[in-house]
C-alpha cells in the first residue's frame, strides 16, 4: 500500500486478534474506493475497519465481506519495531537516514520486487552519495555498520547520518583518522 500514489503513511498495529495496517492517505490524490481496490488485488483485505459511515458504505459497494467499525476504545499495539519496514531493514538501503515516507516507499517497492532504480528515485543526492559509501564498507565487511543499528525515529536522522558519515569516512583509505 506504501507504494501508492497519495499514500503518506502505514502503520502495522495489533487491533485485538487481528494485524491490520493503519493505511494514511490524500484522499484528493486517491479516493478511498481506488484505496480499496488496491487494496483487494494485493490481497489484503480479509477485513476492512472504517472510521465513518461513507467508509463503510463505500467498502460495502466493493463487496468487502468482513467490515469492522473502528472503535476508539479498541486496544491496539504497535507492531514490533523489527517486523516493521521488513524489506528495507534487509536490504542495503536500510542502512541510510531516511524520511518515514521514503522509508514507506522504499520498502513497499523492495517488497514488490521493483528494480533497485525505482527505490533509488526516492533519494536525494546527498543519500545516493552515501548509499554507494555504504554499499563500498558493507563489500568489504557485511558487518561494518552492524553497530549503527537503524534509525527509529525522525529525530534520529540528522545525528545518525553524522556518524555514519563519519565512520565511512574513516574506513576511506588515505584519509585521517579523526580521534
Amino acid at each position: 500500500m506504501g507504494s501508492l500514489e497519495g499514500v503518506f503513511a502505514t502503520r502495522a498495529v495489533w487491533a485485538g486478534p487481528r494485524e491490520v495496517v493503519h493505511v494514511v492517505f490524500d484522499p484528493e490524490v486517491i479516493s478511498y474506493a481506488n484505496l480499496l481496490a488496491k487494496a483487494r488485488q494485493m490481497k489484503c483485505t480479509d477485513a476492512v475497519y472504517t472510521f465513518n459511515d461513507e467508509q463503510q458504505e463505500t467498502a460495502q459497494k466493493a463487496g468487502v465481506e468482513n467490515i469492522i467499525t473502528w472503535q476508539e476504545d479498541l486496544e491496539t499495539k504497535q507492531v514490533a519495531k523489527a517486523e516493521q519496514k521488513y524489506y528495507l531493514r534487509k536490504s542495503v538501503y536500510g542502512h541510510l537516514p531516511l524520511t518515514e515516507l521514503q522509508a514507506i516507499k522504499m520498502n513497499a517497492l523492495l517488497g514488490g520486487k521493483k528494480s533497485r532504480w525505482e527505490v533509488k528515485d526516492f533519494l536525494s543526492p546527498r543519500q545516493k552519495k552515501l548509499l554507494v559509501q555504504v554499499r563500498r564498507a558493507l563489500a568489504k565487511n557485511p558487518q561494518a555498520l552492524q553497530q549503527f543499528g537503524f534509525p527509529e525515529d525522525q529525530r534520529d536522522l540528522i545525528d545518525y547520518q553524522r556518524r555514519i558519515e563519519s565512520h565511512l569516512d574513516l574506513m576511506v583509505p588515505g584519509k585521517p583518522k579523526a580521534p
